[in-house]
Parts: C-alpha cells; sequence; structure tokens
C-alpha cells in the first residue's frame, strides 16, 4: 500500500456489513498529512498500549464534535466506540469497533465515508497515544492530529522563526538554542556610551543601545507569547482528557468544573489520568468491572459459603447461581 492511498481511511463495508474493525493509524514509520506535515510512528505496538490504558472505550464523534463543538457548549454525541487497538505486522494501528444507531444511520446511507483519527505527540512530532477519532467526508489533513490545532501550529512556527531572524539564528535551531540565546541577549552588559570623546562613537553607541533595547522588548514579547500558547495547548489537552472520561462514562458531566481545577497542572493532570485508570465506568447505574482472567477462581467470603451449605448447595453449584444472576 503506497503512502497516499493508505492515508485516506475509508470505512469500506457491503450491503448492510458495517465494518466491525477499523484502522486507525496506518502502516509506516512516517505519516504525511495532505499539508506536508509528518509525523512519526516509530513503536505502532507501544501507541495501542498506550491507547488502550487511557480509556477503555475511545469514542468516534461526526466531524470532531468533541473538539470543535463541546468546548463551545455545543453537543458532540458519540457514533460509535472503538478499542483494544492492536498494532499488526506491517506497523498499522487496528481497533475492535462497535456502532451505535446515530454511527450505524450514518454508515449504512453512506453519509460518512472516512475515518479522522485524532492522537498526542511529541515536539518532535512522535506519535505517543490515540486519543479518539470522527466520521468526515473532507477531512483537512489525511492523517490530521486535530484540524483545530493546526492554526496553533502555524502561529508557533511563524514566531520561532521571528524569533530566530532577532536573535541572527538559525530558523532550524531547537527550541533549547533559541532560549539559551535569549537568555545571552537578556544578560548582555547594557553598552558604555564612554569610550572617548568623539561624538560620532557617542552617536553609534547610542543606536546600537537603542537597537538592543528594542529587541528585549521583541525577545521578552515572544516568551510571553510562547508561554500563553503552550498554557491554551495544555488547558486543551486537560479539557479533552477530562471530556473523554465523562464520556467513557466514568465521572459525570457536574464533576467537569473540579476536575478542571485539579488539572490546572502538569502534577495535577498526571493525578487525574491515573484516576481515570484506576476507576470504572458506569454503564446503566452499575459499575462495570472487568471480568476475571480465564481459568481464574474466585473464593466465597464466609457468609457466602454459610448460605450456600445451609441452601444445600455446593461452592462450584453458588457460584454457577450467582454468575446467571439468580
Amino acid at each position: 500500500m503506497n503512502a497516499q492511498s493508505s492515508l485516506f481511511l475509508a470505512l469500506n463495508f457491503e450491503g448492510d456489513s458495517l465494518p466491525s474493525q477499523i484502522e486507525v493509524i496506518p502502516s509506516g514509520a512516517s505519516v504525511i498529512g495532505r499539508d506536508g506535515r509528518s509525523w512519526k510512528n516509530l513503536n505502532p505496538a507501544k501507541v495501542a498500549d498506550a491507547s488502550n490504558k487511557r480509556l477503555p472505550l475511545l469514542p468516534i464523534d461526526i466531524n470532531h464534535a468533541t473538539d470543535l463543538s463541546a468546548p463551545k457548549g455545543g453537543e458532540s454525541p458519540a457514533c460509535g466506540w472503538f478499542k483494544s487497538l492492536c498494532a499488526r505486522k506491517d506497523g498499522s494501528v487496528w481497533a475492535d469497533v462497535e456502532w451505535n444507531d446515530l454511527g450505524k444511520e450514518a454508515l449504512s446511507a453512506k453519509k460518512y465515508r472516512y475515518l479522522s483519527p485524532v492522537f498526542d505527540h511529541t515536539a518532535q512530532g512522535e506519535i505517543n497515544c490515540i486519543l479518539r477519532a470522527a466520521l468526515t467526508n473532507s477531512p483537512n489533513l489525511e492523517l490530521p492530529a486535530l484540524n483545530s490545532e493546526q492554526d496553533n501550529h502555524v502561529t508557533e512556527d511563524r514566531m520561532k522563526k521571528q524569533l530566530c531572524a532577532l536573535l541572527g539564528a538559525s530558523e532550524s535551531a531547537s527550541d533549547e538554542d533559541v532560549i539559551a540565546a535569549v537568555k545571552a541577549l537578556k544578560e548582555k552588559p547594557a553598552l558604555n556610551a564612554a569610550g572617548g570623546n568623539s561624538t560620532a562613537l557617542q552617536v553609534e553607541n547610542q543606536t546600537l543601545q537603542t537597537a538592543l533595547n528594542a529587541a528585549n522588548e521583541k525577545v521578552a514579547a515572544a516568551e510571553k507569547q510562547l508561554a500563553d500558547l503552550n498554557a491554551a495547548a495544555f488547558k486543551k489537552e486537560a479539557e479533552s482528557v477530562i471530556d473523554g472520561a465523562i464520556a467513557a462514562g466514568k465521572f459525570t458531566p457536574a464533576s467537569r468544573k473540579g476536575f478542571v481545577s485539579l488539572c490546572a497542572t502538569q502534577e495535577g493532570l498526571a493525578s487525574f489520568k491515573e484516576i481515570v485508570e484506576a476507576t470504572p465506568a458506569i454503564v446503566n447505574g452499575k459499575v462495570e468491572t472487568p471480568p476475571p482472567p480465564p481459568d481464574t477462581k474466585t473464593a466465597l467470603n464466609s457468609e457466602e459459603s454459610d448460605f450456600a451449605k445451609s441452601a444445600g448447595y455446593s461452592e462450584e453449584q453458588w457460584k454457577k447461581l450467582k454468575e446467571a444472576g439468580q
């Protein structure tokens, strides 16, 4: 499969048969978007594992409503849920999918044909976790990380280029090199206008001092803009994790405000992710607990054991009655 065709994740099905498995990330170590941006898929198995640990069920909405509509108070209903992500030998990542009535109707009527995944990636572009996906007909990217984040990336790139030009550094300079250059510039002592009675020399020094002051002001403004962008991106990530947990039925919408406060810092967000992993989902008012591993025997407690004996049942008979819901 060539790179061009593999990036269009079409939901192929025949008749009334809807796909029970979906390809979330295509094969290949490099994932290239339609606008030329690219990401790295160097460890598909690690990506699948991280995604499975994030939530037991990952949502599929329509046209990225979770990211574009929900933050503005709009609806973002799921049309399906995917789980059990795994990496295949060719490096692609697949998942089992369950469609609800909304998803079945949208696909059966062929209202939507493509799947657009949403994933987290590092600053170096390495994909590390799949968050959710959306049904769409016209994805902005062949494999978008998230359409709404494109403007942020463009703004950050433009700001970094301007800052590098101001510092006389290469546009390819790392963030660490840019920060070091900014610190060196800010710590540079003010130019001394003394050093001779030459009027020309004094004018030259004053001109350089004025230029340096202007550069320091631009650096300070750039640092603030970068901090604001980072804060906005972090807030978006935190709200995405919280909304995902609520969508999975682990918490009620009423608890969202409190969790937003908890996730205001990196440490708080990390703690919340641990809470999410340890919290079972609530389905139809009942806590959904994972089934015990195969061949696992669960001993009865003392009260159950006494009751089973008094009723004339063996331990195994009582367990079977419990499992059957009698």
